[in-house]
């Protein structure tokens, strides 16, 4: 007598997330999805949690600390900024920061920016127009330009458009915009620690090098920031009111975060600190 085989009830959603299970760990050409190194040759000991909160602890607090004096220092590269540049001067606003335990003097100049004439408004229209056209033959290693040329254009668009219809409603100042930009910055800076702690202190490159990238990030960024804006205010000045928007969004956060990420990246190239197997 043969034997009765006994069939097992179908489950379809074990099916589905066995099939979601292979199709996570897929590439695009069939292949497979290896964990990044930086991931794969974690080993996460206790002491790793602890030195990174220990690190984050301190740099928090110790710049929280020399605040007063970061403010000292950008109020005066502004100060010595200002007759090169002709702005006539700069002025540090005092702000209360950080649960009111701290201060900071966010500078901005004393040089006003107006809404643009009809001239410089049709040279910027003008501008913008000669940007998206030559954008138009960039193919292969230059389309990457291409896009953030025409993301700019667009932006520098929606100003013209703005200037065109209501230029007198326009909210914003060249001193507003820089002094909140430049609190923004400080603020950046000391979020700092915090990513690191998330992320980079939880990797085994040795406690000496963890302290070393988080100083040098953070002087990295505590000296580009005035730098930034003073050029920024400038641009803006002679340019009028009309390039506020493209300065926000293009050369606002975004070359700060691109610091950061890049600084990140380089400290994680750098070689594990316990022999732990190769990095693939």
């Amino acid at each position: 007598m043969p034997a009765l085989r006994v069939s097992r009830p179908v489950d379809p959603e074990a099916r589905r997330r066995e099939a979601m299970s292979r199709v996570r760990s897929t590439g695009a050409q069939g292949g497979r999805i290896d964990p990044h190194r930086a991931i794969a040759t974690i080993d996460l000991h206790r002491r790793d949690v602890i030195l990174a909160a220990a690190c984050f602890a301190v740099a928090t607090l110790l710049y929280a600390l020399a605040l007063p004096w970061l403010g000292r220092l950008w109020t005066a590269a502004f100060e010595a900024l200002s007759a090169p540049l002709g702005m006539g001067g700069a002025v540090g606003q005092r702000v209360t920061s950080i649960a009111s335990l701290t201060q900071v003097a966010v500078p901005y100049f004393v040089a006003q920016a107006s809404a643009p004439s009809r001239t410089e408004w049709w040279i910027t229209l003008v501008v913008t127009v000669v940007v998206v056209l030559c954008t138009i033959p960039m193919r292969s290693r230059t389309l990457p330009l291409a896009y953030a040329l025409r993301f700019a254009a667009a932006i520098q668009a929606t100003a013209l458009l703005f200037f065109a219809v209501a230029p007198a409603r326009f909210p914003y100042d060249l001193a507003g915009y820089v002094s909140g930009m430049m609190l923004v910055g400080a603020m950046l800076i000391g979020i700092v620690p915090l990513v690191l702690a998330l992320t980079f202190y939880l990797i085994d490159v040795g406690w000496t090098r963890k302290v070393a990238l988080t100083v040098l990030v953070m002087t990295h960024l505590a000296v580009l920031v005035p730098l930034q804006y003073a050029l920024q205010s400038v641009v803006i000045v002679h340019a009028s009111l009309i390039v506020l928007p493209l300065c926000f969004v293009m050369f606002g956060l975004l070359p700060e975060i691109m610091v950061l990420v890049a600084l990140f990246g380089w400290g994680m190239s750098w070689r594990p600190g316990r022999a732990r197997g190769t990095r693939q």
